[in-house]
């Protein structure tokens, strides 16, 4: 977890569905990717997120044809895929 300014910027909750990580900032998300995929060998990301792409490409993990949907319900959110580098599950949301 990454704190600056007395606020949480940058995580990574192993525990929580497949480990989310979100992190404001490339260097954090690397990190904290590197610390997950130490001993995990599936991820899962937006393909939105071309520098957590190129981590897990420099890192030896392959690309899969498979795609997700985003879904909403009511109004949207400003979304930002370049900020999750890992899901909490099989929903962006």
């Amino acid at each position: 977890m990454y704190i600056e300014g007395g606020e949480v910027t940058d995580f990574y909750i192993p525990s929580l569905g497949e480990g989310q990580i979100f992190a404001d900032t490339p260097d954090a998300g690397n990190e904290l990717m590197s610390m997950k995929y130490a001993t995990n060998d599936i991820a899962i990301l937006p393909e939105d997120n071309k520098i957590g792409l190129d981590f897990l490409k420099k890192t030896g993990f392959g690309l899969s044809a498979t795609t997700g949907k985003r879904m909403i319900l009511g109004k949207d959110i400003q979304w930002q895929p370049s900020k999750f580098y890992s899901r909490i599950s099989g929903g962006y949301g």
